[in-house]
């Protein structure tokens, strides 16, 4: 297992035994116990998801391997709009690693390749927009309860996306608002 900065989303049987001090066979019966989260690979063996796997030793009151703490938290900016989304960019960067997407068909994709702890989403966008998104994300089990914050020009769409299951919405142009936002769904 690699001690970069960032923590892989799947770890095999046999890393996620070393980190923890516990032979493999454990792993897989924690699996198969319901006590970890794991994937399955085309062969039948499985990949545990290592956030699972921290929120397991947490929870029963182990340490977390080194090489099992996550780096900073991943934030995701869905926007049509250059201009805002570098300074939407600038604004998040202190909070944690920032990546930008110009539509909401390459946000999902990201998503589904990478899940963040946070995507600030923009209602109006042509194709695929804010609710197309919102209702997608909400609507699959792994990212029901991501937390989305919508950034909207417009009172109305802001009060729309609460309906469409954001977790928070902010008026475009106050920056401390979005800052303080994430900030907040970061820590919940």
């Amino acid at each position: 297992m690699t001690t970069d900065a960032k923590r892989p989303d799947l770890i095999s049987t046999g890393e996620a035994a070393r980190a923890c001090g516990v032979s493999t066979q454990t792993i897989v019966n924690w699996i198969r116990q319901g006590r970890l989260r794991a994937a399955t690979t085309g062969g039948g063996r499985f990949r545990v998801h290592a956030d699972s796997l921290v929120e397991f030793l947490k929870s029963s009151g182990f340490e977390i391997p080194i090489e099992l703490k996550a780096g900073p938290p991943l934030i995701y900016i869905i926007d049509d709009d250059a201009a805002w989304l570098a300074a939407a960019r600038r604004q998040l960067a202190a909070l944690g690693q920032v990546e930008t997407f110009p539509d909401g068909y390459r946000g999902l994709i990201a998503v589904a390749a990478r899940p963040p702890a946070v995507v600030v989403l923009d209602m109006k966008m042509p194709g695929l927009d804010g609710a197309g998104v919102l209702n997608a994300l909400r609507s699959d089990v792994s990212t029901k309860s991501l937390p989305i914050l919508v950034a909207t020009s417009f009172e109305e769409e802001a009060a729309l996306a609460r309906r469409y299951g954001a977790s928070a919405a902010v008026i475009k142009g106050a920056a401390s608002k979005l800052k303080e936002t994430v900030e907040r769904l970061l820590g919940a």
